[in-house]
């Protein structure tokens, strides 16, 4: 209760720090870094959802390296598809997902070689289920189970559970009541322990805050946010400099970029499909069928004798 009470207490001190260094919201130091490339703006973002990103990177990968690479390949993501955001205002819901999969592939590469280098005798088994993170059952499987929440259960508990939003900042970024956002919170909240118990996880209210309190007290390395911010300055310089960037987060970077414009470019199609398939003429289509269904006369169609 008492590590519980001090990671409350640590979340409310960080937002509100974060409250008054940062005024921008997401969606301005957003712009900002895509209309001028602002290496500053950029920081401020990694600097304030890094924890969260950090969180799930660590959950999912049990070596802290790999991990790292994880954190540094999503946010590289975030420098290359920023423009194609379109809930900008809600980039935390955007950088959990890219951090969540690119943290799965992560592992599915090292579990991969490992599997080359004829070592998995010696490892734990991590392929035959969930992530064995911390020891705690509950942490390797949250993100598995929350990432299949819906989006709009899913946000709140981002914002005020992994990144120390109060109710009354979420609601106002949201742009609904805050009675409103604490339902949806209590709903999510729900859905998450019904989904972890289905899963075979003994959870109960208390725990599952406590877990969620956890999982929002990872820390972002100093040398681990400078290694971030330099690696995207040298991503947007490109050219020779790029090539300062470790080989093996370049990986992890362009699978995610190919499966994301592979997923805007399947998007954008079914769209332009729907927009030029040509709509049914109901009343041209209601006359042939009736014209159809009317009865053959054997008198030739003529009219009565």
């Amino acid at each position: 209760m008492a590590i519980s009470l001090i990671g409350k207490v640590f979340q409310d001190l960080r937002c509100s720090l974060q409250t008054q260094a940062d005024p921008l919201n997401d969606a301005q130091l957003l712009n900002r870094f895509i209309e001028h490339s602002d290496e500053p703006s950029f920081a401020t973002i990694v600097r304030r959802h890094g924890s969260m990103v950090m969180g799930v990177c660590r959950r999912l990968i049990q070596n802290p390296h790999d991990a790292e690479d994880a954190f540094q390949a999503t946010f590289l993501v975030l420098a290359r598809k920023a423009a194609s955001i379109a809930k900008r205002e809600l980039l935390a819901n955007w950088l959990y997902g890219v951090a969540f999969k690119t943290a799965l592939k992560a592992r599915a590469i090292n579990m991969r070689r490992r599997t080359k280098e004829k070592q998995l005798a010696a490892l734990p088994d991590l392929a035959a289920g969930e992530p064995a993170v911390m020891g705690d059952e509950l942490l390797a499987r949250l993100d598995r189970e929350l990432s299949r929440v819906p989006e709009k259960y899913r946000v709140p508990i981002l914002l005020c559970d992994f990144e120390g939003m109060t109710r009354k900042q979420a609601a106002a970024l949201l742009h609904c009541p805050e009675g409103s956002l604490s339902s949806r919170l209590a709903r999510a909240k729900a859905m998450l322990a019904r989904r972890l118990v289905r899963n075979g996880a003994m959870v109960s209210g208390a725990s599952l805050a406590a877990v969620l309190q956890d999982a929002a007290s990872a820390g972002v390395p100093s040398r681990v946010f400078a290694s971030t911010t330099k690696s995207v300055a040298l991503q947007v310089a490109g050219g020779v400099a790029a090539r300062a960037i470790s080989p093996k987060i370049v990986t992890l970077v362009e699978r995610r970029v190919r499966l994301t414009d592979f997923r805007l470019r399947s998007i954008g199609q079914r769209s332009l499909r729907s927009r030029s398939t040509p709509r049914p003429n109901r009343h041209a289509t209601s006359v042939a069928f009736a014209s159809r269904s009317r009865p053959l006369r054997s008198d030739g169609g003529g009219g009565r004798h």
